[in-house]
């Protein structure tokens, strides 16, 4: 889904936290990007907190993002070797560089 020629998203409504990837796709976005991001659609860059939240309502995305700190990180619900090769049931934060980013409605 396009949402105003920049970004694309993916938004659950169950959750209070979704993921948004950059105009030009996948890992694509700064931090200061990814802030910007959630700024205009309303929103807060999430906190690892958030992200842990929507996780124990069942949030499963495996893709990097910028969190509220600055750090980027993930959460899944089950192993998925394609996915990662760690699995616990915090945050995975073993992201770096250009990241997607979490935003908190």
């Amino acid at each position: 889904m396009r949402e105003n020629g920049r970004t694309k998203s993916s938004m659950t409504k169950l959750y209070q936290v979704f993921m948004v990837e950059g105009v030009n796709g996948r890992y694509s976005l700064t931090f200061p990007e990814g802030q910007a991001v959630c700024e205009e659609r309303g929103t807060i860059v999430a906190s690892r907190e958030d992200l842990l939240e929507a996780r124990g309502m069942g949030y499963d995305m495996c893709v990097c993002g910028w969190l509220s700190d600055g750090t980027g990180g993930f959460v899944v619900q089950t192993h998925d070797p394609g996915c990662t090769f760690e699995f616990h049931t915090g945050v995975i934060d073993w992201c770096g560089g250009m990241m997607d980013v979490y935003c908190k409605v």
